[in-house]
């Protein structure tokens, strides 16, 4: 009698905060991807690309149950971290087998040569960001335990950006069929056609161009980047950047 329980601290929000936060991202994140791609590639292959967001966040979900990973503010940063880069080798195949399509035609073999095209770039791509967050899961001392899970979180979710985008996607871009021509596609559809057709002439009279100067001139190339990466170190040894491991204030 005359026990009372009452709320001293509710921690559980700034997890709630966080959870938002990434939820929050996520959608926005997919519909800027869906917005920015039906410019440049048929609406139904801009939405299976940008189906790859739930895709990826749904497996690593699943994976962090088998290894026993939990929802806390740690785990929710890496999804956070992670998911500006979780389209970015579906975007370069949905364009490549896009080329292939344009050429050839929709068929199996359009979407095998467009994937097998970048499949290799697109595979590396994803593979050195993964090998540079290895070192996260095998840390020592104080700070391992959170380390691991965002390292975790953000090798699981790039795997399986990498087996959607090479496996699933290409399957899915062979189903779409025709594009829509009616109404407000139909209006899509040909102002993505003049676009791509505008981005392709700049890619081939200048962007080309550009590369093939950097390639005939490679010491001068490899030179401008090493000058500009000390000029990135110093700028942070000298100051001018702040560095500060846990800041004040977010």
């Amino acid at each position: 009698a005359g026990v009372q329980i009452a709320t001293w601290a509710d921690t559980s929000y700034y997890l709630g905060d966080r959870m938002s936060m990434m939820m929050e991202n996520m959608w926005q994140g997919a519909l800027l991807v869906f917005i920015t791609l039906i410019f440049f590639v048929p609406l139904k292959t801009a939405f299976w690309v940008m189906t790859d967001l739930p895709v990826c966040v749904a497996g690593t979900f699943l994976m962090m149950y088998f290894f026993g990973v939990s929802f806390n503010m740690l785990s929710l940063f890496g999804f956070i971290m992670v998911l500006g880069m979780l389209v970015n080798d579906a975007v370069i195949i949905a364009e490549s087998v896009d080329d292939q399509v344009r050429l050839n035609g929709m068929s199996r073999n359009s979407v095998l040569t467009g994937t097998h095209q970048v499949a290799m770039p697109a595979m590396f791509g994803v593979l050195t960001n993964i090998v540079a967050f290895l070192p996260m899961l095998f840390a020592q001392g104080p700070q391992a335990h959170w380390l691991f899970p965002i390292g975790f979180i953000f090798i699981v979710c790039m795997f399986f950006s990498l087996v959607e985008s090479k496996f699933i996607l290409p399957s899915h871009i062979k189903t779409t069929g025709k594009p829509w021509l009616w109404g407000p596609f139909g209006v899509q559809h040909r102002l993505q056609e003049n676009l791509s057709a505008k981005l392709a002439y700049w890619i081939k009279h200048h962007y080309a161009n550009f590369l093939l100067r950097c390639v005939r001139y490679r010491y001068l190339t490899v030179a401008v980047f090493i000058s500009l990466l000390m000029l990135s170190y110093g700028a942070i040894k000298s100051g001018f950047i702040p560095y500060e491991l846990h800041p004040a204030e977010p």
